[in-house]
């Protein structure tokens, strides 16, 4: 049986966009045979979006304005264009002559809305959530963002809403099954919900990148710590930076290296160039993802050492599962449930406590063992084999799908 699939993407898409990896999956079954259409806003339509084959990309112009990033014009941008994108893909749905099995839409309310208001006699609407229903709210507090009172009047509404949501639609995808307790809770079905962790691209897996780069470490004698992520406040990265301070004093050769952008940049940085730690700590802001790989390739370690906030405990990371993809062996905090499934699962990295003390024992250990890394470099790639690429998630998908469609048939 061939499944007809709408996907409504929420991104705006332009030339450096790369596909969210659960977002991929879903795209993955394109490689099955079944039909999927992609409704996007568009930059520069991007027809080759996703880079898997026999999916139809039907992009929506993207209206932009000259204004400051977070000023009144962006606020008309966005609106005008959200606004513009749901009555412009209500027309592109209602005018197919084929109805779809599925229509999907990912955390965005809007497009939820747009899926329940086009779903017709036939087709099933799935909701993807990929993150706690509290996230927002809390990491405002934790940002203490201008106006916290009024955002958190907000964030409740939001939440109010995704519930309502939850309960319209058909099968709600949420990022790990350490979010049904949550769910329950809200007295939600648990037949309602589908587990749908991040994964990766075999792809990645067949990557050799060899080539010297310029980020790359300069003796063999150094050892290169990497870590990718955001920046903000919640992610607390000063935490790892002390945590490498103390230990560079005694180990100058160990460096580490910072991809990632966010509210808290400037303060980390200030805090590196206070404490004269230039030379060991370097930070390079946001870069492409199609660019990411050929930078990281070369590094020693991956750091997927996440603060234990509620919201953090039950998520898929997906730096973590690029880290192994690659071959890098990972050091990780247990208390992020899925780390503690992948340490139970193979030894492909040191798994901690988020604690100082065992982050700077861990960081000493990969420096002066080398040769382990090699094996956990090895094992981290089977696990992923084995466990998280598009294809085995995909096929996962593919039968719980064909359920929903038996039960309401």
């Amino acid at each position: 049986m061939k499944l007809k699939i709408c996907v409504i993407l929420p991104f705006v898409v332009d030339s450096n966009y790369v596909i969210n990896p659960q977002i991929g999956i879903l795209m993955n079954l394109a490689n099955y045979d079944h039909e999927i259409d992609c409704i996007c806003l568009s930059k520069n339509h991007n027809n080759n979006l996703v880079g898997l084959n026999n999916i139809n990309v039907i992009n929506i112009d993207y209206f932009e304005m000259s204004h400051n990033n977070y000023g009144v014009g962006y606020f008309i941008e966005y609106s005008y264009n959200k606004l513009y994108k749901f009555f412009k893909a209500y027309k592109i749905i209602l005018s197919k002559n084929e109805k779809y099995d599925f229509i999907f839409a990912r955390n965005s309310i809007l497009d939820a809305i747009l899926a329940l208001i086009v779903k017709k006699s036939r087709s099933l609407v799935l909701f993807e959530i990929s993150n706690p229903l509290d996230q927002e709210k809390i990491d405002h507090t934790i940002e203490n963002k201008k106006y916290l009172v009024f955002w958190q009047i907000i964030d409740d509404i939001r939440k109010y809403i995704m519930k309502k949501l939850i309960s319209w639609s058909d099968l709600v995808l949420i990022t790990t099954r350490y979010f049904l307790p949550e769910m329950k809770e809200y007295n939600f079905p648990i037949s309602k919900f589908f587990p749908y962790p991040n994964g990766v691209d075999k792809n990645i897996l067949c990557l050799k990148m060899t080539q010297q780069n310029n980020i790359n470490k300069s003796h063999p004698r150094n050892t290169s710590f990497v870590y990718i992520g955001t920046l903000a406040k919640a992610r607390d990265m000063k935490f790892i930076i002390c945590a490498f301070e103390d230990v560079i004093k005694s180990n100058p050769h160990i460096n580490l290296h910072i991809f990632g952008d966010g509210t808290d940049k400037p303060n980390l940085e200030t805090y590196v160039k206070n404490k004269k730690l230039e030379d060991n700590i370097y930070f390079y802001g946001k870069i492409p993802q199609k660019d990411l790989f050929k930078h990281i390739s070369t590094m020693d370690v991956g750091l997927s050492v996440i603060p234990p906030y509620s919201f953090y405990t039950v998520s898929s990371p997906i730096k973590t599962l690029e880290y192994l993809a690659l071959g890098i062996p990972i050091i990780a905090n247990m208390e992020i449930l899925e780390h503690k499934e992948i340490g139970n699962g193979c030894k492909c990295g040191v798994f901690i406590n988020y604690k100082e003390e065992e982050l700077k024992d861990a960081i000493v250990y990969c420096d002066k063992n080398k040769e382990v890394l090699k094996d956990y470099s090895i094992n981290g790639k089977k696990w992923i084999n084995n466990n998280r690429t598009y294809d085995i998630l995909s096929k996962k998908l593919e039968a719980r799908l064909f359920q929903l469609i038996e039960k309401h048939k």
